[in-house]
């Protein structure tokens, strides 16, 4: 269990997703008052780059695996 949480923090995207949370939930907890639809629009470029970063991600492993395809074909 504590490996794969230690696994989970060298995410870049895990540790986009958890910080922006954080935030949200240290602007609830010091009263910042910040309105919900601010919150968002602040938190829209961290979701994009998760979103973005995943699709990137499954892009590389497709790749690795084509040339594994080719190497076993030779």
């Amino acid at each position: 269990m504590g490996a794969v949480f230690i696994e989970l923090l060298k995410s870049k995207k895990a540790m986009v997703a958890i910080l922006s949370v954080v935030g949200m939930v240290l602007s609830k907890v010091f009263g910042l008052n910040i309105p919900t639809q601010d919150l968002f629009t602040m938190l829209s470029p961290a979701m994009a780059y998760i979103v973005g970063q995943g699709i990137a991600d499954n892009g590389k492993e497709r790749v690795k695996e084509e040339k594994k395809v080719r190497l076993i074909r030779k």
